[in-house]
């Protein structure tokens, strides 16, 4: 019951934030006012915001309530990883920080699930990389699947969370808030495509999140 209350809720969500968000976006572009455009632009980002939290309870309530995937397609996740380079850009460009994407490879799975696990990744590691810091996608094909790994040269997480990390509601960064559902929704992506997570500190300072998949 609970499962399907998620569900529900979160389809009713999606219409009221899409029209909020086009409302908010008209009225922002009639502006001529500056800070005015610049509230109304973060309130469009918290929109998003919301909207990307309602796409991870379905995901989520679709993991919990079968282990089959939704489709079945070969995903390119060499493009994939560049698109999400490019949707996140301007955030991290905001941030200061320099975004790259490299590698090839091609699995089958579920394009929009592994879509919306790496937004999750790269959405964290950009949040919590400093200025002029670096975040880097990478693809690498192994057979019979691929790894898709984001890391980053941030602070990293104390040891004793890294167990922890990809649980619902654990906060991916001490100091941080958010309700902890974008690395839970890494993993069950990864477990419903045959495949694992892991996240380590590296050496040099940072985090690296490697999402295996098939």
């Amino acid at each position: 019951h609970e499962r399907q209350f998620v569900t529900d809720a979160s389809h009713e969500l999606r219409t009221p934030l899409a029209i909020a968000r086009a409302e908010t976006e008209l009225v922002r572009e009639a502006l001529t006012d500056e800070s005015l455009r610049e509230s109304l632009a973060s309130a469009i980002e918290e929109i998003d915001r919301l909207a990307a939290v309602v796409e991870d309870l379905l995901l989520l309530a679709r993991a919990d309530a079968t282990s089959t995937l939704d489709r079945m397609e070969t995903i390119d996740l060499g493009q994939l990883a560049a698109s999400a380079a490019i949707r996140f850009s301007s955030v991290a460009a905001g941030r200061g920080v320099n975004l790259v994407a490299d590698g090839a490879a091609s699995v089958r799975g579920d394009a929009r699930a592994v879509e919306r696990a790496l937004a999750n990744l790269v959405d964290n590691a950009v949040r919590h990389t400093p200025d002029g810091g670096t975040v880097e996608i990478a693809v690498e094909a192994e057979p019979p699947g691929a790894v898709l790994t984001v890391r980053d040269n941030g602070e990293g997480v104390p040891p004793e969370m890294l167990g922890t990390l990809f649980n619902r509601f654990t906060q991916s960064k001490l100091g941080h808030g958010g309700a902890g559902l974008g690395l839970s929704i890494v993993a069950a992506v990864a477990a419903s495509h045959g495949g694992g997570v892991r996240a380590r500190n590296l050496p040099e300072g940072g985090l690296e999140i490697a999402l295996e998949l098939g």
